[in-house]
């Protein structure tokens, strides 16, 4: 077996260097595509298409709150002009009850009727009157 496995002698050359063109070569290769393949030129499109659709999605959506809004607001605004008008025909009703029980008739008829009596005639204006209401 050692007859067979004989080593040979290992040569060493130098390598010679090799010359190039300085012209290059224009290869050409021939690319044969199945007709379901996608091209990669028109990859860009659908993610513009996607792009497109987000930003319009996001406006449309946007605009939509922003309407909701102003239409709450809107409607807000109306619903405190009528509690306004409510509550200012209020006071003044409240106003003239304040006016009509502050009258010195009002008093006059509320003292009398509970027994009080005036002492002296006062003086308001140029006339003299017996109310209970000037006699304090």
């Amino acid at each position: 077996m050692n007859a067979q496995l004989k080593e040979e002698p290992i040569t060493r050359t130098r390598p010679t260097p090799v010359r190039r063109s300085t012209t290059t070569r224009t290869v050409t290769r021939s690319v044969v595509r199945s007709k379901d393949a996608p091209r990669r030129q028109s990859a860009w499109i659908p993610n513009a298409l996607a792009w497109c659709l987000l930003c319009f999605v996001v406006y449309t959506v946007s605009t939509l709150c922003a309407h909701v809004k102003l239409e709450s607001a809107r409607r807000s605004r109306l619903q405190m002009a009528g509690i306004t008008r409510t509550t200012e025909r209020e006071v003044s009703l409240l106003r003239e009850e304040l006016a009509r029980l502050n009258s010195m008739g009002s008093v006059d008829r509320w003292a009398v009727a509970r027994g009080y009596q005036s002492e002296a005639p006062v003086q308001v204006g140029e006339r003299e009157t017996q109310n209970v209401a000037f006699n304090r």
